[in-house]
């Protein structure tokens, strides 16, 4: 979902709805990255061996370089360029991959059906609504 609104996003430069659809690509990257930090990322504290765990201050500190990029691109949504969202892209890609690769497969192989039960339980429960 996330890839599909980015790419809504770029295909829309320079159109009349790229800053709505920028804006709707954002809510749910910040949603993601809510649920990553506050559930799965705090598996590290309870289960899962350390060196996963030693990933996850990479990963929130690309989450916080995503945001400030973003910020960036909100503010030159008229004239941005095409460069500037390619380079955001491919850092997008690349942290997609990595969490991927390195940590839900991990997870998927490590934790048991009651310990996912529990964190799927916990990501229900977090209110998040559009303003």
């Amino acid at each position: 979902m996330i890839e599909t609104l980015f790419n809504e996003f770029k295909n829309n430069l320079g159109k009349e709805d790229a800053e709505e659809l920028l804006g709707n690509f954002r809510w749910e990257l910040q949603k993601h990255f809510l649920v990553e930090e506050e559930v799965v990322f705090r598996v590290c504290d309870e289960s899962i061996e350390a060196e996963l765990c030693k990933l996850i201050p990479n990963l929130t500190a690309q989450h916080d370089s995503m945001i400030k990029i973003l910020n960036t691109i909100e503010k030159s949504v008229p004239n941005i360029k095409d460069a500037d969202v390619n380079s955001f892209q491919t850092l997008l890609e690349s942290h997609k991959e990595m969490e991927e690769k390195n940590v839900y497969s991990e997870l998927d192989s490590k934790l048991d059906k009651k310990e996912k039960e529990i964190m799927v339980a916990r990501i229900s429960g977090i209110p998040i609504k559009r303003r």
